[in-house]
């Protein structure tokens, strides 16, 4: 279990950095951006899976239907609705609504578990629940009011990113149980092998519509400006980074816990990107945002408590 979280740990410092890139390349369109991440993703992806033909005979249609349905929902699409939320609503925002992904995601996966007879009582997650609500509130309630303060988004601007904010905690909420039993079904596939089979299945949806970005551009040249260098360098990092190595640490934690439990480890996610975001302003995080931080830790390690005893019970 502790190695579980140790790698769901990992996954979400190398997601924290998606919150920033955008803003660093800001000039840039979310659409281009996430296009672009998802070729060098499937690109990468379809290299690897060259070297893992063993398993190419033990996935069947339905399960690169499957592998095409989680990357191109769960990673293009999410990964637009959330770039354009930051850019459009502020990072805070869109951490607010990834912060509530843990509370979806464990509500919905232990409501499936015990209509199946397992699962664990809606009364011992009600502490560690309300914990990671009282610090999810905490945590972005500064950050809030920063963007307010500082934002010159237009008040349509903002509710747009707002809405696609919630929409992205949809498909968030949906794409990690769907992955994480597809993965315990499938227990002799390398979690490895289907990360690279998401990449690879998303490559052809991110190929044609870079092509069609492109197509709609005045000119070539003009899509990568005005500062093409950061743009590769940026796109680069996301795809092979933020995507495939952080894919493949999710996938091992995902075979390792609960959907339930390890839906909840995405609250590291904003716990990383709230520390990124004050490294780049060269701030502090102030009292109430430590207190989310330490209130979201307490709410994670309490509901490990509650399924480690379920564990232990049904041993």
């Amino acid at each position: 279990m502790w190695i579980g979280i140790f790698f769901g740990m990992i996954a979400c410092a190398l997601w924290g950095l998606v919150y920033i890139i955008p803003l660093w390349l800001s000039s840039y369109d979310p659409m281009l951006i996430a296009l672009a991440r998802y070729v060098f993703f499937g690109f990468f992806s379809a290299i690897l899976l060259v070297f893992n033909g063993k398993y190419l005979t033990q996935v069947t249609r339905k399960d690169w239907i499957s592998a095409t349905a989680l990357g191109v929902v769960g990673n293009l699409f999410f990964y637009w609705l959330l770039a354009s939320a930051v850019q459009l609503a502020g990072a805070p925002i869109a951490g607010a609504f990834t912060a509530v992904i843990p509370i979806s995601v464990a509500i919905v996966a232990n409501t499936t578990a015990r209509q199946h007879g397992v699962g664990v009582p809606w009364s011992s997650l009600v502490f560690p629940l309300s914990l990671v609500a009282a610090g999810m509130v905490c945590l972005n309630w500064t950050e809030f009011s920063y963007f307010l303060a500082n934002s010159n988004e237009p008040p349509a601007g903002f509710w747009l990113g707002v809405f696609y904010a919630f929409l992205s905690l949809l498909v968030w909420t949906w794409y990690p149980i769907s992955n994480a039993n597809w993965l315990i079904a499938h227990p002799k596939i390398s979690p490895m092998f289907w990360t690279a089979a998401q990449g690879a299945a998303t490559l052809p949806t991110a190929a044609i519509g870079l092509a069609a970005y492109a197509g709609m551009a005045e000119s070539t040249s003009s899509l990568w400006e005005p500062t093409p260098a950061h743009f590769f360098i940026g796109v680069l990092f996301l795809g092979i980074v933020c995507s495939w190595l952080a894919i493949c640490f999710w996938n091992d934690m995902s075979r390792r816990l609960t959907p339930a439990l390890g839906g909840q480890m995405i609250i590291f996610e904003t716990i990383f990107a709230v520390i990124y975001a004050h490294i780049m302003r060269h701030a502090l995080p102030t009292t109430l945002m430590s207190v989310g931080m330490v209130l979201l830790l307490a709410g994670v390690f309490a509901s490990v408590r509650v399924f480690r005893r379920t564990e232990i019970k049904a041993v």
